[in-house]
């Protein structure tokens, strides 16, 4: 099926011919990376950190599972606030498929009998874990029905580990797997059980990846305990969001499809600590793990098999019922282009009570918000609308935020600039970020001259951001954007350039689970809030530049040096698959295109600067760099998975977490299929001469 890009930027083509000589009129410059205008350092100075902690305690001072009650109080706590700042806020509700505990057990039922734990062990050390109504481990989505028999150990439970069990000659039909965390989204290891024939799974944390392996266990250190467990959502879908509502938004009385037809999991899937781990691995009898990086933490040869004699029973009961739960926008309106929108979001659901998963973001977002307030009460307020996003049941499947872009999505192909996500963001000391090619320099930019504004200096964050992020090479390192968070709607289906933002690096895991508090955040990430207010400083001064340059600071160059990189990279894995990918021409057309962007801004900018390009060529201009990113969107999707429509990137569907970069191409790579990788060169060599064709058009608005 061809693969036709969306009309858009060629609308905006149109506008740029039919305006080519209108009249200019002036325009202020766009600033350089360390100097800021009044409005970027405004914002840049008027976060704080004491404002941030506060935001925490209101956060994160309860469980709040999607449509619960607590979940519900977070909200109405975030409209009040927003609407506090002077924004214009929507709580807007959307009503999607839920599942809730009923009940759960895991055992050892043979050669005896064995009840193992499912809830953590409150400590008298972090009083938030004393509080009644904390859920036992659960993993969402899990088929109802109980499941017994031996016992397989599946390593992480990736399509690998799956594939190297059946090398061995090791069947799972009809048993047990137990995996550990990690390596995937434990929706895959559940899928892959399931595909392999087994009955139900057991996933645990093993003390190697995240427990005393790796340090002191909370509450004496910050790392994972024996009953630390995971909790999370196993839905794996070929369309992000509700499972019953895909392409429309969730609304109340929204057309459904039948549960029956939604791919569901069939097998129950019971999450736990390694202190009941350890009672099934311990016993297993069969052959050792053949292969090095099988072999975790615990203190014991692990094993392939259980053997006849250890069975182990899981029984799960979960409700799955349309519930109720919302998403909150606070909208800064533009001064010149309130139809122009830039978004920064996180979500606000968390298992329980998420004090860095979500939440360490989600203050970002209300201190970026109380900035940027302040600033358009004193006048400054920037020509185009921020919208500060508050998602909901994200941890479920990522459903808020895309049954938001679903409901919204010609307007955004039409009027949004960027997203930024935040989900989880002021983990650590260390500032990374992945992007969308186009958003590279401003994000770049904004990270330099933060990092050498004194302003910060006194926070400490100044120095060992500038190491640690730039590392002594000339540009940051930049992540793929994939999967796992709320700018999955944004970028993969509606082909809005976007930015998961964050500080990493502290150490410590509580994610998911009961410990995730603001206790063992406090203890792991600092007190000071630090690593909060560097990341809030650097957001904002992203937010203004998208906001308020004269001209949108989206760049084409990094699309071109990014497929060269990807192309690369997805080579060596051509050859294994039996196939080669003819790219010269692709190449090629990536060198022009990389050339014509980078001679094109730079005139655009200089043009911008000296007052030739402004009024409606400018508007005109700035909706093309706008319309960029959808060229890259396909009417048809992708095979298999519709949903997901940007040929640039696209989640990993087979890990879930990663990303797919090229996705079509890669796609045709891992099915073996030389015609359809040719076919798929030609897609991708298409859309670059059609970018190269859109900065062409707007070269020449720049002059000589």
């Amino acid at each position: 099926m061809p693969h036709r890009p969306l009309d858009a930027p060629f609308v905006a083509l149109l506008g740029v011919a039919a305006i080519a000589c209108a009249v200019a009129r002036p325009a202020v410059a766009q600033p350089a990376a360390g100097d800021l205008t009044a409005l970027e350092r405004t914002v840049v100075e008027t976060p704080d950190a004491a404002r941030l902690r506060a935001w925490h305690d209101m956060t994160a001072s309860e469980p709040h599972l999607a449509g619960t009650p607590g979940d519900e109080r977070v909200v109405d706590a975030l409209v009040s606030a927003f609407a506090e700042m002077g924004l214009e806020v929507e709580k807007r509700p959307f009503w999607a498929l839920l599942p809730r505990p009923v009940s759960a057990s895991l055992s050892i039922i043979a050669p005896e009998v064995i009840d193992l734990p499912i809830t953590e062990e409150p400590l008298e050390a972090d009083p938030d874990t004393l509080a009644e109504g904390l859920s036992f481990g659960w993993n969402a989505y899990s088929a109802t029905g109980t499941a017994e028999g031996e016992v397989v150990f599946a390593n992480y439970g990736r399509k690998d580990d799956f594939e190297r069990l059946a090398e061995l000659g090791v069947s799972v039909e009809g048993k047990i797997v137990i995996a550990r965390f990690g390596g995937n989204f434990r929706g895959y290891k559940a899928y892959y059980a399931q595909q392999a024939g087994a009955a139900g799974l057991v996933i645990y944390t093993d003390p190697v990846d995240s427990g005393y392996a790796r340090g002191l266990m909370w509450p004496e250190g910050v790392w994972a305990n024996a009953s630390k467990i995971q909790r999370g959502s196993i839905l794996t879908l070929p369309w992000q969001g509700d499972p019953l509502t895909p392409f429309v938004e969730a609304t109340e009385d929204a057309e459904r499809i039948d549960i029956a037809d939604a791919p569901l999991p069939t097998i129950p899937v019971q999450p736990v600590g390694w202190n009941a781990a350890q009672e099934i691995l311990g016993r297993m009898a069969g052959r050792p793990v053949e292969d090095r990086d099988w072999q975790g933490g615990l203190p014991f040869t692990y094993r392939l098999e259980g053997g006849a004699d250890l069975r182990v029973r899981i029984s799960v009961e979960q409700t799955r019922e349309l519930v109720e739960s919302w998403n909150v926008t606070a909208t800064l309106p533009g001064a010149t282009h309130p139809e122009q929108r830039v978004f920064v979001g996180c979500h606000h659901d968390a298992w329980e009570y998420g004090a860095e998963d979500p939440t360490c973001g989600l203050i970002v977002v209300l201190e970026a918000a109380r900035a940027f307030a302040e600033a358009a009460r004193n006048g400054m307020r920037p020509d185009r609308s921020i919208v500060f996003c508050a998602w909901g049941a994200e941890e479920y499947g990522i459903i808020g935020s895309s049954e938001w872009v679903e409901g919204h999505v010609d307007d955004l192909r039409t009027g949004a600039v960027a997203y930024l996500n935040l989900d989880a963001a002021a983990g650590g000391p260390r500032f990374g970020a992945s992007a969308s090619p186009s958003l590279k320099p401003v994000i770049e930019g904004a990270a330099q001259a933060i990092t050498n504004e004194a302003v910060i200096d006194d926070a400490g964050d100044a120095a060992p951001l500038a190491d640690a992020w730039f590392g002594g090479e000339d540009r940051p390192r930049f992540g793929n954007l994939g999967g796992g968070s709320d700018h999955v709607g944004f970028y993969c289906h509606a082909g809005v350039p976007s930015a998961g933002l964050g500080m990493r690096g502290a150490p410590g895991d509580a994610y998911h689970s009961t410990y995730d508090t603001l206790a063992h955040y406090r203890r792991a990430v600092g007190e000071d809030y630090g690593a909060a207010l560097t990341l809030t400083r650097i957001t904002n001064l992203v937010l203004a530049r998208l906001a308020a340059s004269p001209l949108v600071p989206l760049h084409a160059g990094d699309y071109a040096r990014d497929i060269v990189r990807h192309l690369d990279a997805m080579t060596p894995r051509a050859g294994e698959m039996g196939v080669s990918i003819d790219d010269g021409a692709l190449r090629e057309a990536a060198a022009r295109l990389e050339m014509r962007a980078d001679d094109t801004h730079r005139a655009l900018e200089a043009a911008v600067a000296d007052g030739r390009l402004a009024g409606p060529r400018l508007d005109a201009v700035n909706n093309v760099l706008r319309s960029m990113e959808q060229v890259w969107l396909s009417e048809e999707g992708l095979p298999e998975r519709p949903w997901f429509r940007n040929l640039f990137a696209s989640t990993d569907p087979t890990s879930g977490y990663a990303a797919w970069m090229l996705p079509l191409l890669r796609y045709e790579v891992e099915t073996g299929d030389q015609a359809g990788v040719d076919a798929a060169v030609g897609v991708y060599a298409e859309r670059l001469r059609n970018l190269e064709e859109m900065l062409g058009a707007v070269r020449a608005l720049a002059g000589p």
